[in-house]
């Protein structure tokens, strides 16, 4: 049977609540990126957000509604950041995983 060892939680999660504001910026749970992350979780929390890579804007990336949220896996030995805009500023929770 093939188990996906990134499918399980081995370590404690960083998680954080971060502002999102109209100028796009790397989002992590704590104060960097976090090595080896498998995975990340966003949560919107007060406003819709649009996330993609460093030149996203409200017109181009992929979005996250209010009270939704959406997960990305990684693969952790390729350090790749996530860049994230909103029209106003907006809370979002977030949730990182390394192996």
């Amino acid at each position: 049977m093939y188990v996906n060892l990134y499918d399980k939680v081995r370590r404690e999660p960083v998680t954080g609540e971060k502002t999102i504001t109209t100028t796009p910026a790397e989002l992590f749970a704590g104060t960097a990126r976090l090595a080896k992350r498998h995975t990340m979780i966003v949560y919107a929390k007060t406003g819709e957000v649009r996330f993609g890579g460093s030149t996203v804007t409200l017109a181009k990336g992929g979005v996250i509604p209010n009270g939704e949220f959406r997960s990305f896996p990684f693969d952790p030995n390729i350090a790749v950041p996530i860049y994230f805009v909103a029209s106003a500023s907006t809370t979002v929770v977030v949730e990182e995983y390394r192996i």
